[in-house]
């Protein structure tokens, strides 16, 4: 849902807060990177008495200073690219919602408009390759690592926000504990009416815990259930049973829709129960 700049969330509440990456703390780094470099790699192309920059023999003082200052210079002219590459990037918080800015445009998300949000550590990329002797097609596939969050609106948008950066970053803790207070009344009610509530491959119900693409034992009593683990480095969600040294279950973060509330509604029930 790309808006103008001038948003409704703008005219209707107050700003709170903005996260953006530094990018003027890297663009200057960048340019540190470089006005270092460049003195080691001209000082040591002048003082290098061999014909070619680097000679078949072991690397003198001049060669180490050519290859520090010329890498020196590359790390600070990438810095600085990517830096000014991701300058339009960044996260107005409102009371309502939140505005996210990048190279895509503007788009505005109501908290009560979210009915879905994923956090993505990884994305499988499948691409054909041909034999060129036989022709033959075969399908490869690669994960690549990232940091984004997926924000689906009932209107069907999906609003991404890189959090790889350290200020977006910052945005993300911001979101986990904002948007379940916008889902979990509806998906406790549902619980409550005996409704299944679906969270990827995990299934809450009144009898327990599921996993529907468990290869063992596909379901954890209230009864026997002890503790859900989040590992957000790995992107993995573990479920323990009580009294076992091995988790019943593990589970993709990144294919797990509303993790947040899956922990609140868990923890909800599991408090009733021990009360």
């Amino acid at each position: 849902m790309e808006i103008h700049p001038d948003s409704t969330l703008k005219q209707s509440g107050t700003r709170l807060a903005v996260y953006k990456p530094g990018t003027a703390k890297i663009i200057l780094l960048g340019i540190f990177l470089v006005l270092v470099g460049l003195p080691c790699t001209i000082g040591g192309i002048m003082n290098n008495t061999s014909p070619t920059v680097y000679s078949d023999s072991s690397n003198s003082l001049e060669e180490w200073f050519i290859t520090v200052g010329m890498g020196l210079i590359l790390c600070g002219l990438i810095a600085m690219l990517l830096a000014l590459g991701n300058r339009k990037m960044r996260v107005d918080l409102y009371e309502q919602g939140f505005v996210a800015s990048s190279k895509r445009g503007v788009q505005e998300v109501r908290w009560d408009q979210i009915t879905h949000v994923w956090h993505k550590l990884e994305e499988v990329l499948s691409t054909t390759v041909t034999d060129p002797r036989t022709g033959e097609a075969t399908l490869k596939t690669r994960k690549i690592s990232k940091d984004v969050y997926v924000v689906q609106c009932a209107d069907g948008s999906t609003c991404e926000v890189d959090t790889s950066f350290y200020a977006l970053g910052r945005f993300a803790s911001v979101l986990e504990q904002t948007y379940p207070r916008h889902l979990f009344p509806s998906v406790q009610a549902s619980y409550q009416a005996g409704i299944f509530q679906p969270f990827g491959t995990l299934l809450v119900s009144d009898v327990g815990v599921s996993n529907t693409l468990s290869d063992g034992e596909v379901q954890v009593a209230w009864g026997s259930f002890n503790a859900i683990a989040v590992d957000r480095k790995n992107g993995d969600i573990t479920v323990c049973r009580e009294g076992e040294f091995q988790p019943w279950s593990t589970i993709s973060l990144s294919e797990t829709p509303d993790l947040a509330v899956f922990e609140v509604l868990v923890n909800a029930i599991a408090s009733q129960l021990e009360a």
